[in-house]
């Protein structure tokens, strides 16, 4: 009689499938061995993203951290809000006394004087002006 078939031997419980005659058990089918590092690759991949998933979840429980970032990103904000502003000031005074210094005539001494003399007119104007009510 002729060898048992494929189909013949799964039909028959005592005669082995021919492809299990074929591999010995003791040695493991290239098959296995590349699904065995598929599989290692996978858990180390799989424990990496829960690594990382365990370390968010710790940090959103850490409310001492996260109130010190906030107010670390509080005073950034402010601190840059504080010199901006400060900047723009001294561009505007800047502007300021060039604008003056462009309308006031003459030299300094001249300009000086001219303030005193506005200075005294004020006072004069102020004492005719008490005395007008004084006498009403």
């Amino acid at each position: 009689m002729s060898a048992p078939t494929a189909t013949e031997a799964a039909g028959d419980p005592g005669v082995a499938p021919a492809a299990a005659a074929e591999t010995p058990p003791s040695t493991p089918a290239p098959d296995a061995t590349d699904e065995r590092d598929v599989l290692v690759a996978e858990i180390e991949a799989t424990r990496e993203h829960l690594a990382a998933t365990v370390d968010e979840l710790v940090a959103k429980a850490d409310v001492t951290a996260q109130a010190s970032r906030a107010l670390h990103s509080a005073q950034d904000r402010v601190t840059t809000s504080v010199t901006e502003r400060a900047g723009a000031a001294t561009t505007q005074a800047q502007a300021a006394v060039a604008r003056v210094q462009e309308r006031a005539p003459g030299t300094p001494r001249q300009q000086w004087i001219l303030s005193g003399v506005v200075a005294v007119l004020a006072v004069v104007t102020w004492r005719v002006t008490k005395r007008r009510r004084s006498r009403s």
